[in-house]
């Protein structure tokens, strides 16, 4: 039976707590054969062998654990701020409310470790630059000592300013954890949960499916910087996004209530949301190039939107809202859009074929040069609309308002009017209609 080297409350080492006591802890020595060290502040543990058996609760402030084995330790609520954890070996430790603020964890392996309401402001869980050589004579970038998160517990961390780049946190708990001003190059997000997590610089409260409200910004906080990092079939449900993500692959992630704003001052440029859930999510801003083929935007707010050369191709989109937004050359390629707005919107040269609008709102919407074939219209307001130059082969009106709009130049082939409403109408061939002024 292995009993842990315990420093807590003036115990000799050796003593077992009661559980779940936690108290300030004096030194006491670890390890094995010739590498040992005692356990304090500015202590150094570099290496050591201390698998299954530290306990500790108190001061290790700027201590040195590089390379140690600390699998299962129990760290809960101790003082590792300014240490060194560089590779150290943590697995299934507990740091519960540990104080990791500036501390060195790059190549650390927290995989399984439970850091519940942890403080990791401005630690480094980077990797460590490997000095092997690529065959063509360049730098390997450390992918062979990626710090190893997977599965941590990391509810409600403070991550703010924290170094992430290339970090394994696959299947790792985040709910509520705070990530303004962090920096994720290459990070693995994989099925991790990150609910409610905070990647901005203001704390805001919002109602379902709308806009924040009620922010309040932190002075000298900036939002996250998220390149390049891996998303897939993470839960970001109610997450605070407003940052920069740069392609981030968030394919078949769960993106419900999440919002993302901002205007000019974040980006999800080129992001992969294929078949993910976007529902009742709010965002505002530059999605340029993002593919959301079969994604779910049920009532999503996305106006002001930047979603030039989008494609949304066979996504659902019912009662989302996308008004004044530029979807230039967007693929709507048999989306389910019933009930949604596009009010104000530019749909130049967007492709609308075998898509469903029923009772879509397309009010001073420009759909110059758009494609529609074999689409559904039915009941679309389609008032101070344009049309000019637009194909529109076998789709149907039935029952649209046209009015005041404008479809000079248009391509229409055995698209159906019937009871559609025509007053002030500039008609394909230039004559306006004027039959249900």
């Amino acid at each position: 039976m292995l009993l842990r080297v315990v420093v807590a409350g003036g115990l000799a080492a050796g003593v077992l707590l009661a559980p779940g006591a936690v108290s300030a802890s004096p030194p006491a020595e670890i390890g094995k054969k010739q590498k040992t060290c005692v356990v304090e502040s500015e202590a150094d543990c570099a290496g050591v062998d201390a698998k299954w058996v530290l306990e500790h609760h108190g001061n290790l402030s700027k201590s040195n654990f590089s390379n140690a084995k600390l699998h299962g330790a129990d760290l809960r609520g101790v003082n590792l701020s300014k240490a060194k954890l560089k590779k150290t070996s943590l697995k299934y430790a507990e740091l519960h409310e540990a104080k990791l603020s500036k501390t060195n964890m790059r190549a650390a392996k927290l995989k399984y470790a439970t850091m519940i309401g942890a403080n990791l402001d401005r630690a480094n869980l980077g990797p460590v630059k490997g000095k092997k050589k690529t065959k063509n004579g360049g730098a390997v970038r450390g992918v062979q000592c990626r710090p190893n998160c997977q599965g941590a517990n990391l509810v409600g961390v403070n991550l703010v300013g924290s170094s992430l780049s290339e970090t394994n946190l696959t299947g790792a708990n985040l709910t509520g954890a705070f990530l303004a001003n962090a920096n994720a190059f290459e990070t693995n997000f994989t099925d991790a949960n990150l609910t409610r997590t905070n990647w901005s610089a203001t704390v805001c409260a919002s109602d379902t499916g709308g806009a924040p409200s009620d922010c309040t910004n932190l002075d000298g906080t900036q939002p996250a910087t998220v390149i390049d990092s891996n998303f897939t079939r993470a839960n970001l449900t109610d997450a605070n996004l407003h940052g920069t993500f740069v392609r981030p692959n968030m394919t078949s992630a769960n993106l419900t209530r999440a919002t993302l704003t901002g205007g000019s001052n974040w980006t999800l440029t080129d992001a992969n949301m294929t078949s993910a859930n976007l529902s009742y999510a709010y965002f505002s801003g530059d999605m340029t190039r993002a593919s959301m083929s079969s994604a779910n935007l049920t009532g999503t707010g996305l106006p002001n939107m930047d979603l030039t050369d989008a494609d949304l191709s066979y996504a659902v989109m019912k009662k989302g809202n996308f008004s004044d937004t530029n979807m230039t050359g967007t693929n709507l390629l048999q989306v389910q859009g019933d009930n949604a707005n596009f009010s104000g919107s530019n749909l130049t040269g967007a492709n609308f074929k075998q898509a469903s609008f029923y009772q879509g709102n397309f009010s001073g919407a420009n759909l110059a040069n758009a494609y529609m074939m074999g689409t559904t219209m039915g009941s679309a307001n389609f008032t101070n609309a344009t049309f000019k130059g637009a194909k529109l082969y076998a789709t149907s009106f039935f029952g649209a308002d046209f009015t005041g709009a404008d479809l000079s130049g248009a391509e229409v082939d055995a698209a159906g009017f019937t009871n559609a409403k025509f007053c002030k109408t500039t008609m394909p061939n230039g004559t306006v209609k004027n039959d249900d002024c």
